[in-house]
């Protein structure tokens, strides 16, 4: 979670698609040096530089791709933020959607929110908007608005 944040946050997704070879590396060398500064991936998890590495190219590789969020496939569920922004997370069941966005609280104060607001995603319409169950719609702004994006969705040219 601590990797998709920082990936959605500090990088550039037009400038890392026109690196070279060489600068790519030089680049995910040092994205796992400050994640691995913040986070202590060594100690809590065994990780290595060399596997924090993979793990943020594995996410830059997947957020880069366009996706279809389709809520028929993948349940999802959206609150609330302080800030009213909706937040989405994919879950199998509301349970673990309030578990996962807990987690995500300590993550960033972006994720801080109301669980009250918590509904389910029945579909995104035309215009781009989440549909709740309640009804309510949703804007989805932008991948920071997911809680968990890696590994979720399916690819545009699928």
């Amino acid at each position: 979670m601590h990797v998709e944040y920082y990936v959605k946050t500090k990088v550039d997704l037009g400038i890392i698609t026109e690196l070279g070879e060489e600068a790519y590396e030089r680049f995910l060398t040092k994205a796992a040096i400050e994640i691995s500064r913040s986070t202590s991936p060594k100690q809590v998890y065994g990780l290595g530089r060399d596997d924090v590495r993979e793990i943020v190219h594995d996410i830059l590789s997947d957020i880069s791709q366009r996706k279809w969020i389709c809520p028929q496939r993948e349940r999802m569920f959206s609150y609330l933020n302080n800030a009213g922004e909706p937040i989405y997370v994919f879950a199998r069941y509301k349970k673990d959607a309030t578990n996962i966005a807990r987690s995500a609280m300590n993550v960033s104060p972006r994720y801080w929110g109301s669980f009250k607001t918590l509904r389910k995603a029945v579909e995104v319409n035309e215009s781009g908007k989440v549909v709740l169950d309640n009804g309510e719609e949703r804007d989805i702004e932008s991948p920071i608005n997911f809680v968990n994006l890696y590994g979720h969705g399916r690819n545009y040219d699928e």
